[in-house]
């Protein structure tokens, strides 16, 4: 049997109604929805980080090997942010990059765990979260947060993501959500919160 390659349409002038169109985004990281020009800013603000910031070295930097080097890449930007200072930047980028998309509401997922471990305390997270949305609805794009609890944390990985979203949320907190793959933190007592839960997600929506 031949199987014939199917190639897409290249983007022309005649695609841009489609870009023109307003879009929502449901879900969306915001380490890893991180455009090139936000990391390499990033990356020269923390030159000791191993993230070059020459726009070819980024590129090269970014061909993936395999789904392991996928993930040494990711955490290699994610550790880029280390200050709330940082977060902001983050954001902002996030937002300009869905405003030339014609996105005008996403839905962010955010890894507390892995910006406290950085050194930013929960307070500090969820004001730069605050800033940044204030950034993004001056783009035309409105931000909601939704805090995840990785699969590669353990149990106090987790309760201490529950604690930011229920201490010290930022005003956009949408929900919290567990990997399938999460040991389960459905025992901990939720207090002044709605959820829903399934295999998939624990949801916490402050009130």
């Amino acid at each position: 049997m031949n199987h014939t390659a199917i190639k897409p349409p290249a983007v022309g002038s005649h695609d841009d109604w489609l870009v023109s169109m307003p879009k929502a985004d449901l879900h969306v990281h915001l380490v890893g929805s991180a455009a090139p020009a936000t990391v390499a800013a990033l990356a020269a603000r923390h030159p000791d980080s191993g993230v070059p910031a020459d726009a070819g070295e980024l590129a090269a930097f970014y061909k993936f090997r395999d789904f392991p080097h996928f993930l040494d890449v990711y955490k290699l930007v994610s550790d880029l942010v280390r200050s709330p200072e940082d977060v902001v930047t983050l954001v902002a980028g996030m937002a300009e990059d869905m405003a030339r998309q014609g996105t005008v509401y996403a839905e962010v997922t955010v890894t507390p765990v892995s910006h406290i471990s950085a050194g930013i305390n929960p307070g500090e997270l969820a004001q730069a979260l605050d800033i940044g949305v204030a950034a993004a609805r001056a783009c035309g794009v409105e931000l909601a947060w939704v805090y995840d609890i990785s699969a590669l944390v353990e149990r106090a990985g987790a309760h201490r993501t529950l604690d930011a979203a229920l201490h010290h949320p930022p005003a956009a907190l949408t929900g919290d959500q567990q990997s399938p793959h999460t040991q389960s933190t459905r025992s901990a007592p939720v207090v002044g919160t709605s959820s829903t839960t399934s295999d998939a997600e624990f949801l916490v929506v402050p009130r």
